[in-house]
């Protein structure tokens, strides 16, 4: 099995990550780690047809937060198909200044 990941956000409470492209590949997994006592905050990840696409973008899962502790962890693994880009984005500002630390890991099956 292929598989590579990259961080979108760990840095930043606010905004929209750069787009990641999935072509070619079978399986995504999402992953935050919150920080300790996030108050608020959600984020999506979208896909859309092209990179830098200016229409609306898919939300293909949503993350929301309201005071967790330390390490706390969202994520899921999605089957994929398809020539598409992925990106993170809140839509809703973490607060209480915490960053949380946002990836999605690609995979190829065979």
């Amino acid at each position: 099995m292929l598989s590579d990941t990259q961080t979108l956000f760990s840095t930043v409470v606010t905004g929209t990550s750069s787009d990641w492209p999935l072509h070619t590949f079978d399986r995504i997994a999402t992953s935050i780690a919150w920080a300790a006592d996030t108050a608020a905050g959600v984020i999506v990840y979208e896909v859309a047809p092209s990179s830098g696409y200016s229409g609306t973008w898919k939300t293909i899962a949503t993350y929301t937060t309201i005071n967790d502790a330390a390490g706390a962890f969202d994520g899921e693994s999605l089957d994929w198909a398809g020539d598409v880009w992925i990106r993170a984005r809140f839509t809703t500002n973490a607060t209480a200044g915490k960053f949380p630390t946002v990836k999605i890991t690609r995979q190829k099956l065979s």
